[in-house]
């Protein structure tokens, strides 16, 4: 199995026209079916954890 990653992004809600993170999500997912062609598998984290890493930071 190959796996190829093609996107990965940090952003910040403080950044000049941040408009959310369901806007950046959906710019890297429309990015990547771009580059495949509307081929693979999209894997996105969507931060389940931040509360723990805000904490330990």
């Amino acid at each position: 199995m190959n796996d190829t990653k093609i996107a990965l992004k940090l952003w910040s809600s403080r950044s000049p026209g941040f408009k959310g993170e369901n806007d950046e999500v959906l710019k890297i997912i429309r990015a990547a079916y771009a580059a495949t062609g509307g081929k693979g598998t999209v894997v996105y984290d969507r931060g389940g954890e931040r509360h723990t890493q805000s904490r330990t930071a």
